[in-house]
């Protein structure tokens, strides 16, 4: 069941794009600048996810250090991990760019990792194809423990195709997995032509274990993209969140999503479990929607279940921060760190802290000398303390609940 809410507290409306991987070379000079660890640039449109405390990441658009004139952008085909377990000099865990990954497995961007940390499993799912025809849909398993990748192939429904840049999440706990909104055009669908690319309307879910799809209906008719989708263990099977991203409009033509809308899906008991009602989702940046906007570089906290943003980062000005910035992945550590990887930098085209691989590191609690919102990684640090003004802006519950129906629709 969906329900919509508007929280308190102004946000610009913005696009969420996150939201989040070997190839044989000639023995050249040439080939000695794609290194994925030493000439790394820049790394855009990628997926990643965490398990057993490595973050994965693979696919998107890459630059490489150490070219001349334009830096040109490449189909990402390394499959990397960062060791979470320890930090390098530079203050970020150290990447290894030594898992396998043959020809069979494509190279996408846009698309989403579905991590299942129970049976050690990462899902590829969906993604564009950068200077290429697009593949026949098919589902792809990382096996963790082997090290092996697998085609799992296509589903039995014809009715499920390849999408890029929705809103994905995984729920291991019940071998679920989910994906709502997305784009099909002619790089996600092979012989789409020349029409428009349209946004979806509808939430899929993947159970791991049988393999089964299931193709149900949004909160609306309306086509998204480009938006946030995040699970809450509220209630007795939990609820999915989403906001931000665009939505049509109509004639081939959309508009930005507007983030005092937060739509939820129940996933099991349309209820709140209220010894359970206190999150805090955070979000970073993303696109602009507006013509001539460069995006945003700030922090946002969506407090539940009062449904407020609270602004955390810059917190000296009204305006956004000096890094504009989207199509990065973001991956929470032990609830207490996140990982913002990479992206696209619309100002400049510098390479994006190559010494520290493009990994930038929040402290969602502060909880460092300087308490500050960003610093270096610390792998023994667990747990959030929640921030002072998360704790201020608490407030009362805004918004509403609507058309309340059986489990497992939107409310």
């Amino acid at each position: 069941m969906w329900i919509s809410l508007s929280p308190t507290g102004r946000l610009h409306e913005r696009l969420v794009v996150l939201g989040l991987a070997l190839l044989a070379f000639h023995v050249n000079v040439a080939v000695q600048q794609r290194d994925p660890i030493n000439n790394f640039c820049r790394r855009w449109g990628h997926q990643s996810a965490v398990v057993d405390n490595k973050l994965y990441i693979g696919g998107g658009l890459v630059t490489y250090d150490g070219g001349s004139g334009t830096p040109e952008n490449f189909s990402n085909p390394y499959f990397i991990y960062h060791d979470l377990n320890a930090v390098a000099g530079s203050g970020m865990p150290q990447p290894y760019a030594n898992l396998s990954k043959n020809s069979t497995i494509p190279d996408v961007s846009g698309g989403i990792f579905w991590p299942d940390d129970v049976n050690k499993y990462i899902y590829l799912f969906g993604g564009e194809f950068y200077d290429e025809t697009p593949w026949d849909f098919d589902l792809y398993q990382y096996d963790i423990i082997n090290n092996l990748w697998q085609n799992l192939g296509s589903p039995r429904d014809n009715d499920i195709i390849g999408l890029s840049y929705g809103a994905g999440v995984s729920i291991p706990s019940r071998g679920e997995a989910y994906y709502y909104g997305g784009w099909m055009n002619n790089v996600t669908v092979p012989n789409w032509g020349d029409a428009p690319e349209v946004p979806t309307s509808y939430l899929l879910r993947y159970e791991m274990d049988s393999e089964r799809w299931t193709n149900s209906t949004g909160p609306d008719d309306t086509g998204r993209a480009e938006g946030v989708m995040v699970y809450v263990p509220a209630g007795d099977g939990g609820m999915l969140v989403y906001f931000g991203g665009i939505r049509s409009t109509g004639n081939d033509s959309w508009e930005a999503q507007p983030m005092e809308e937060i739509m939820l899906y129940d996933v099991l008991s349309v209820t709140w479990v209220e010894d359970q009602s206190s999150y805090n989702i955070y979000l970073y940046g993303g696109g602009g929607e507006e013509e001539g906007s460069i995006g945003f570089d700030d922090i946002y906290i969506l407090t539940l279940p009062t449904f407020e943003w609270i602004k955390m980062y810059p917190t000296d000005t009204n305006k956004t921060g000096g890094f504009p910035h989207h199509s990065f992945t973001c991956n929470v550590v032990n609830e207490a760190q996140m990982f913002v990887h990479g992206g696209f930098f619309p100002l400049n085209d510098v390479c994006d802290v190559p010494d520290q691989w493009g990994l930038h590191l929040m402290d969602l609690g502060r909880q460092n000398e300087n308490k500050a919102p960003w610093a270096l990684y610390e792998p023994d640090k667990t747990k959030i303390c929640c921030p002072y003004r998360c704790h201020q802006g608490r407030g009362r519950k805004q918004g509403r609940r609507s058309n309340q129906d059986e489990a497992g629709r939107w409310l």
